[in-house]
C-alpha cells in the first residue's frame, strides 16, 4: 500500500503533464533541471515537509489532519525574456492545479503558498526556474502495530469501554447502569 503522500505527487504529477508548456516533461524527482537545456520547460515536484495537527487526534475514529507542502519546479530556458517564460509557466502550473484542488480525491485541499523565481547555474549552463509551493490537507487514520498480523498495519480504535446510564419506565424509578467493556480480539 502507498503512503498518501506518494498518491498525492502522482496525482498532481498527472494534473501537469500536458496541461502546460511543459508538456509530458513532468517528473516526481528533487533533482536539478531533471533535463537538458534544449528539451525545456520542464517540470519537477516533490514534497518537502508535512505536520501533523495534533487536536485532531482527538477525533473518533482517530485520524491524523496533515498539512504537506509540495514544491512544483518548473524549469525554462536561459536569457532575454527567462522571466516572461518562468511567469508564463507558473500561470498554466496555477491554471492545472486549481483545476482540481482535491487532486482526483487524493486530498481535502490544495493551495498555492508561495512563488519564488531564480536563475540556476552559471554562464552558459543557466537555466530559469520558478518554484511554486503548495499547501495540501489530507487525512489519514492513525495507523498502529496489528497484535494479530504480523508487522502489517491495521487500524485500531480507542474505543474500549463505555458506563452508560438509562431512565426507564419515567422519573420514579431507578436507573439502569451498564458497563460495556470491548476485548481485543
Amino acid at each position: 500500500m502507498a503512503h498518501q503522500r506518494k498518491l498525492i505527487r502522482d496525482a498532481a504529477k498527472a494534473a501537469l503533464v500536458s496541461t502546460t508548456a511543459a508538456g509530458t516533461r513532468v517528473v516526481a524527482t528533487r533533482m536539478d533541471a531533471p533535463y537538458r537545456r534544449h528539451e525545456l520547460p520542464a517540470i519537477s515536484l516533490y514534497t518537502i515537509d508535512e505536520t501533523v495537527d495534533r487536536e485532531a487526534s482527538n477525533s473518533a475514529p482517530r485520524e491524523l489532519v496533515r498539512e504537506l507542502r509540495l514544491e512544483i519546479a518548473g524549469w525554462v530556458t536561459p536569457g532575454d525574456g527567462a522571466d516572461d517564460r518562468m511567469d508564463a509557466l507558473a500561470l498554466e502550473i496555477e491554471a492545472a492545479m486549481d483545476a482540481d484542488r482535491w487532486l482526483g480525491g487524493k486530498c481535502s485541499d490544495s493551495i498555492l503558498e508561495g512563488t519564488a523565481c531564480h536563475q540556476r547555474g552559471e554562464a552558459d549552463k543557466a537555466v530559469g526556474l520558478v518554484t511554486l509551493t503548495y499547501s495540501i490537507t489530507y487525512r489519514t487514520p492513525a495507523y498502529v502495530q496489528s497484535v494479530n498480523t504480523q508487522n502489517s498495519p491495521g487500524i485500531v480504535g480507542e474505543f474500549r469501554e463505555a458506563d452508560t446510564t438509562t431512565q426507564i419506565g419515567g422519573a420514579d424509578t431507578a436507573p439502569v447502569e451498564d458497563l460495556i467493556q470491548v476485548r481485543a480480539s
